[in-house]
């Protein structure tokens, strides 16, 4: 025997059988919404449409605030952690570079304001867009829930007049 008929996949052989297709129906009209679920699909419809604006302009404004907090922040903590660093590496550069007392001083300074406006940039970019997103996403969960209950509300309303309109015969 080989290996090929040693393998067992585990599925069995059945035959094909011939399959009958279901008889054709005719088209059968769509029955018009009911009266309760007219105005359920209006309030649902108006109180996401309602919600996302909200959530869009209250996200996009607080992530504002927050990218303004954030640039401050980042860059003061940017310049002192990096200035930090820049003051230590400073006048290890200094004592193999320079001759003399004041170059040494001058060359450690320098290091130290470098590395500070290095960490302010730094800083206030990655801190800035961190904040951005954190505040815009975290406005947007906030600012949605308000929109949706004055949508909902709008949507009742408007759904409870479409409705009585299809009652009526008037509606579309």
């Amino acid at each position: 025997m080989d290996a090929v008929n040693k393998v067992q996949t585990g599925a069995q052989m059945i035959p094909a059988k011939a399959v009958k297709s279901a008889p054709k129906q005719e088209p059968v009209a769509e029955p018009k919404d009911s009266f309760m679920g007219t105005i359920g699909k209006e309030a649902k419809s108006m109180a996401l449409k309602v919600g996302n604006i909200t959530s869009s302009s209250v996200g996009g404004a607080l992530g504002i605030a927050g990218l303004t907090v954030g640039l401050y922040a980042g860059a003061a903590g940017g310049a002192i952690f990096l200035g930090a660093l820049g003051a230590g590496i400073g006048p290890v550069l200094a004592a193999v570079s320079t001759k003399g007392l004041l170059s040494f001083l001058g060359t450690s300074f320098a290091t130290t304001g470098f590395m500070a406006k290095v960490g302010i940039a730094m800083g206030g970019v990655a801190t800035g867009i961190g904040a951005f997103q954190i505040a815009r996403k975290s406005a947007e969960l906030v600012g949605k829930v308000p929109g949706m209950l004055i949508g909902g509300a709008i949507g009742l309303v408007s759904g409870t007049i479409k409705a009585v309109e299809n009652k009526l015969g008037g509606g579309e």
